[in-house]
């Protein structure tokens, strides 16, 4: 009995092809450096001017605390997670639409006007 021979190189870039590999290695990698950004953004640009609106306590957003029946709840810390999820869902929104541009795609997005009284 012969043993077939595997051309290892060939089948393995035929498995990249297949499943799309190097797009959702660059995505992986983009994505990684988006999320640095906006965390960056986030904690050096939106937070000091969130603690500016709280500026006569002199306490930061990171250390604001609710306290409910003995448990404290760092929701500081919270809100600028939040700040930081929707900025990436933003920045993921407005880059959705402008690779559709670049690539001249039809927008599936409904934008219902408002209507005249």
């Amino acid at each position: 009995m012969e043993i077939p021979k595997i051309n290892v190189i060939y089948n393995f870039s035929e498995f990249l092809k297949k499943f799309n590999i190097i797009p959702l290695a660059f995505s992986l990698v983009i994505s990684l450096n988006l999320n640095q950004l906006v965390n960056s953004f986030s904690i050096n640009i939106i937070t000091p001017i969130i603690n500016s609106l709280f500026q006569n306590n002199n306490i930061k957003l990171e250390e604001r605390n609710i306290t409910i029946l003995n448990v404290t709840f760092p929701f500081g810390k919270f809100l600028i997670s939040l700040t930081q999820f929707f900025m990436t869902v933003l920045t993921l929104y407005l880059m959705y639409i402008l690779y559709n541009f670049i690539t001249n795609e039809e927008l599936n997005i409904v934008i219902n006007p408002i209507p005249k009284k």
